[in-house]
């Protein structure tokens, strides 16, 4: 009886012991790390001018050499990690002519990757100037604006057709607003001196044009 039961008791302290032995390894790991944790990568936009130049892409603690865009276009070419873009208080105008381009050079601000844009809570405005649309978020993109006022877009006017839609903001991708005010934007205008007489209609989505996934929370969309 004696020896059954300490044969009992020898086979609980082992499976004790074993556990115990798990619990101190795991103990001693180091914490896991998700993908996206390992991949986010801040870039603090220091200058409001609007350039794509090479040396507005540096994005270093230096001053004067991280603009929007060119913070845009470091995200645009590393998709595999999500890209959070900083913007302090005031107005990031979109200044270089030459709409309908979508590499992110000229027109509006073309959005390709995993980013988040987000503003301080003094005051952000990106500024389209009627150049062309403010925004363009791509298929390919997986796109956060927060705290931040889209205004002064216009898409192109329709040459021999119909306007281009989306004048604040073209979402052809996956598109999440929150916080942002959207106003005093415009599509394009149809043509009205088409070959066969035909008026071209004015473009959809004056504020927004949606084409495949678009959530929006706690914004205004006006004017």
């Amino acid at each position: 009886m004696f020896t059954n039961s300490s044969k009992t008791m020898c086979g609980n302290c082992l499976r004790a012991l074993f556990a115990f032995s798990i619990v101190s390894t795991l103990a001693f790991l180091p914490p896991t790390i998700t993908p996206s944790q390992a991949s986010d990568i801040t870039l603090i936009v220091d200058t409001h001018g609007d350039s794509n130049a090479p040396a507005y892409q540096v994005c270093s603690p230096s001053p004067d050499d991280c603009s929007l865009r060119g913070a845009i276009s470091v995200a645009n070419s590393d998709p595999g990690k999500h890209y959070i873009i900083a913007l302090s208080a005031g107005t990031y105008p979109v200044s270089i002519p030459g709409a309908s381009e979508d590499k992110n050079n000229s027109g509006d601000l073309d959005l390709k990757g995993d980013i988040t844009l987000t503003g301080s809570e003094d005051g952000v405005i990106i500024m389209g100037y009627q150049i062309d649309r403010v925004i363009h978020v791509q298929r390919t993109a997986q796109a956060r604006i927060e705290n931040i006022q889209i205004s002064g877009g216009k898409s192109p006017d329709g040459i021999q057709g119909d306007g281009q839609p989306g004048g604040g903001i073209y979402n052809q991708g996956s598109l999440t607003l929150k916080n942002c005010l959207v106003q005093d934007n415009q599509a394009g205008d149809g043509d009205s001196a088409t070959v066969d007489l035909y008026a071209g209609a004015g473009g959809s989505g004056g504020g927004i044009q949606n084409d495949v996934q678009l959530t929006i929370e706690d914004s205004v969309l006006r004017d």
